[in-house]
C-alpha cells in the first residue's frame, strides 16, 4: 500500500521547512556591533552597491565591465608581442611573418586602448550622476525621519557617518573595477604560468596572504580604534567652523568677544582629532614596511632563481623565459593588487555599513494607518499624557489631560520651561508619548496618516527661518510652478509684511538669502515672524498653532498680530502659546502650565477671580505695560 500523506501533513512538513529556511536566514543575517551599525558581508554590501548603481544608471556597470576587460589585456599583448617576436628570430622566421604578428598584435592593443578610452570617458560622470543620487537618497531620509531622533547626539553621529558611506558607496564602484582588472589579469597570467611551473602559483600566492592579513588587520584597527573615536571631535570641528561662517552667530561673537573662547574648544578638538590620526598613520607605515620586506626579497628572489634554473637545466627557450617572467612578475603583483583591493573593499565596506545602518533605521510610523477622521471642525484630547525626552529621568510633562475644543481658541501659558513648546512638539506628532495618548477626532494621532495630520495643522513658531528661494516659495513651501504667487501676496499683506512688500523691486519674486543669490534679501527677526504667519495662512490648515511666535515683537505689535491673524481664521481651531498674555483675553480658554503640569484651566475672567498664579502673572505684565518698561 502505498502512503499518500494528508492535507494537514503536507501542511506540517512546509511550515516546517519554511521554519528551517527561516533560521537558516536569520544565522545569515547581519550581526549588529558595538556601536549599534549592522555588519554586512562584503558580498551582500557589492550586490547592494552593484544593484542599486544598475537600478540608477543602467550602463555604469556593463562600462565597468568594459574597462575590467580591455585592460586586463591590454597588460599581455606587449607581452606576447616580445615572445613571438623573439621566438620568431631564433627560429629564422621571415620578416613578412614578423610584420604581421606585430601589426596583429598592435591592432588588437589599438582595439582595447579604444574600449578602454571610451570606457573610461563615459563612466566618470555616471558614477558621479550615481553618487549624487544616493546623496539625494540620503537627504531625503534625513528630512523624512522622526523629528525627535535629530535631537539624539548618537543620530548626529549616524547621520555624520553616513556621509562617510556615500563616499564610500562611490570608492566601491572604483574599488570593484579596479578589482575586476586586476583579477581578469590575474586569471590571464594563470593560465600562462601554469603551462611552465604551477608551484610558483602557490608561493606567489601564500606571500600574498601574509601581506594580507598584515594589511587587513591594520586597516580594521584604524577604522575602530582611529575613524570611529574621530567622530565626535570631526562633529565638534565642524560646529565650531559652522559657527564662525554662520551670518546669525557673528554679533554675539563680537560683542561678547567670545573668538577667543570658541577658538580654544576649536584647538582642542582638533588636536584631539590630530593626536588619533598620527596614531593611525604610525601604525600603518609600520605595516607597509613589513609587507615591502615580504614583497622584494622574498617573491622576487624566489621568481627570478626558478626561471633561470628553468633556462640552464630544462631549455626553456628565451622568448617563453621572457613571457613567463614577464606573467608572474604580472601574477605576483596583480595577487597581491587583489588582497590590497580586499583590504580597501573592506574598510569601505565599514563605511557602507554606517550608510546602510542610517537608511535602514526603523522609523516610528506604522505602515498601516487609518484615514484622518472627518468632520467638519477638529478637536483633541490629551488623556494622561506624560513625556520626557530621551536619555532623561525628569518627566517634561506630567499626567496632561486637556480637550481642544472644536473651533475654540486655547492659550497655553506658564513660566519659561514650563513645558508649552514640548506640549505643542507632542500636538504636532514631532514627539511620541511615553504613557498616555493624543486623539483627534477621537482617533490616535499616531494611528493616522502623517501627511493627512501634518496637512491639519498651520503651525507658527518662535524660531523661524528663511530659505533660499523667492518670497513666494518661502510662504508656499513648493515649487515656483506649484506656487499661487497672487494668494501668495495676500498671506504676506494678510500677515502684515504689505509695506515690506512694496518695496521690493521684485515683489514676492524676490529672492530670500545672500548666501546664494547677489540680489537676494535678508529679514529682521520681526519680519521672519510675519513670515511665518503668512505660511500659516496660505497652508489653509484647520488648526493653527502659534508656540510664542511674536517673541521678536513689541507688545502693541504683538497684540495686533494677534487680534488680525484671530480674525482672519475665522471658526478653525487654534491654540496660543506665549510667556506674554497678550493673547488670552480673545480665547475661549487658558491652560496655565508649571512644573510640567496644568496648574489651572479656565477662561480669563475666571482666572482673574480665582487669583491664583495665573492672576499673579497677568498683574506682574500689566504693571510694566502701564509703566512702559520693556516688554516681557
Amino acid at each position: 500500500m502505498v502512503y499518500t500523506p494528508s492535507r494537514n501533513h503536507s501542511k506540517k512538513a512546509r511550515q516546517e521547512q519554511e521554519r528551517k529556511k527561516e533560521l537558516k536566514k536569520r544565522k545569515k543575517k547581519e550581526t549588529i556591533s558595538g556601536d549599534g551599525v549592522r555588519e554586512y558581508s562584503l558580498g551582500r554590501n557589492i550586490f547592494y552597491v552593484l544593484g542599486s548603481a544598475w537600478k540608477i544608471k543602467k550602463s555604469l556597470p556593463v562600462l565597468m565591465l568594459i574597462i575590467m576587460l580591455s585592460e586586463a589585456a591590454d597588460c599581455y599583448v606587449p607581452l606576447l608581442i616580445v615572445k613571438f617576436v623573439i621566438d620568431g628570430i631564433e627560429k629564422k622566421i621571415s620578416i613578412g611573418s614578423l610584420l604581421f604578428i606585430v601589426g596583429a598584435a598592435g591592432a588588437l592593443q589599438l582595439f582595447m586602448y579604444v574600449m578602454k578610452s571610451i570606457g573610461k570617458y563615459q563612466t566618470d560622470p555616471r558614477a558621479f550622476y550615481v553618487s549624487q543620487q544616493w546623496q539625494i537618497q540620503r537627504i531625503l531620509k534625513i528630512h523624512s525621519m522622526d523629528y525627535e531622533l535629530l535631537e539624539s547626539q548618537h543620530m548626529q553621529d549616524m547621520i555624520s557617518r553616513s556621509q562617510d558611506g556615500v563616499n564610500g558607496m562611490r570608492q566601491m564602484l572604483g574599488s570593484l573595477t579596479r578589482s575586476g582588472h586586476h583579477f581578469f589579469k590575474m586569471f590571464f597570467a594563470l593560465v600562462i604560468i601554469a603551462t611552465a611551473s604551477p608551484l610558483m602559483i602557490l608561493v606567489t600566492v601564500l606571500i600574498s596572504v601574509s601581506r594580507y592579513v598584515i594589511s587587513d588587520r591594520t586597516s580594521k584597527w584604524i577604522k575602530e580604534n582611529i575613524d570611529n573615536k574621530n567622530v565626535p571631535a570631526r562633529r565638534k570641528t565642524s560646529y565650531y567652523a559652522d559657527v564662525a561662517m554662520d551670518f546669525k552667530y557673528g554679533k554675539d561673537i563680537r560683542l561678547f568677544q567670545m573668538a577667543d573662547n570658541l577658538s580654544r574648544g576649536q584647538e582642542k578638538a582638533q588636536k584631539e582629532f590630530f593626536d588619533r590620526f598620527c596614531e593611525g598613520r604610525r601604525k600603518w607605515v609600520r605595516s607597509k614596511w613589513a609587507v615591502a620586506m615580504l614583497d622584494q626579497f622574498l617573491q622576487t628572489g624566489i621568481m627570478y632563481g626558478w626561471m633561470i634554473c628553468k633556462v640552464l637545466f630544462r631549455g626553456m627557450s628565451i622568448g617563453s623565459f621572457t613571457l613567463y617572467i614577464g606573467s608572474i612578475n604580472r601574477f605576483g603583483g596583480v595577487v597581491a593588487q587583489l588582497f590590497s583591493d580586499y583590504v580597501n573593499l573592506r574598510e569601505v565596506n565599514r563605511r557602507i555599513n554606517d550608510f546602510r545602518t542610517f537608511m535602514e533605521y526603523p522609523d516610528t510610523r506604522q505602515e498601516k494607518t487609518l484615514p484622518l477622521p472627518q468632520a467638519e471642525q477638529t478637536s483633541f484630547v490629551f488623556d494622561h499624557v506624560w513625556f520626557r525626552y530621551p536619555g532623561h529621568e525628569e518627566y517634561v510633562l506630567k499626567d496632561i489631560c486637556l480637550t481642544i475644543q472644536p473651533g475654540k481658541r486655547l492659550a497655553v501659558v506658564g513660566p519659561n520651561g514650563a513645558g508649552k513648546s514640548t506640549f505643542i512638539k507632542l500636538l504636532c506628532r514631532l514627539y511620541k508619548p511615553e504613557k498616555g495618548v493624543i486623539t483627534v477626532n477621537g482617533t490616535n494621532i499616531w494611528e493616522v496618516d502623517q501627511k493627512d495630520y501634518f496637512r491639519l495643522l498651520a503651525p507658527v513658531f518662535q524660531n523661524v527661518e528663511s530659505y533660499a528661494c523667492s518670497l513666494a516659495q518661502n510662504v508656499s513651501f513648493r515649487t515656483l510652478e506649484e506656487t499661487d504667487v497672487k494668494r501668495a501676496e495676500g498671506a504676506i499683506r494678510e500677515a502684515g509684511l504689505g509695506e515690506k512688500l512694496d518695496t521690493l523691486k521684485n515683489g514676492a519674486q524676490t529672492q530670500l538669502l545672500r548666501f546664494l543669490y547677489e540680489d537676494g534679501i535678508d529679514l529682521s527677526g520681526g519680519e521672519k515672524q510675519k513670515l511665518s504667519f503668512a505660511r500659516a495662512l496660505y497652508k489653509g490648515a484647520k488648526v493653527f498653532i502659534l508656540d510664542e511666535p511674536t517673541a521678536a515683537l513689541d507688545a502693541l505689535a504683538e497684540q495686533e498680530m494677534y487680534a488680525g491673524f484671530d480674525r482672519h481664521i475665522g471658526g478653525c481651531t487654534a491654540v496660543y502659546i506665549s510667556h506674554r498674555l497678550s493673547s488670552t483675553k480673545f480665547c475661549h480658554g487658558v491652560a496655565f502650565f508649571e512644573d510640567g503640569r496644568i496648574v489651572e484651566y479656565g477662561t480669563h475672567e475666571d482666572l482673574m477671580k480665582k487669583n491664583g498664579r495665573y492672576a499673579h502673572m497677568y498683574r506682574i505684565q500689566a504693571r510694566y505695560y502701564q509703566e512702559g518698561g520693556a516688554a516681557l
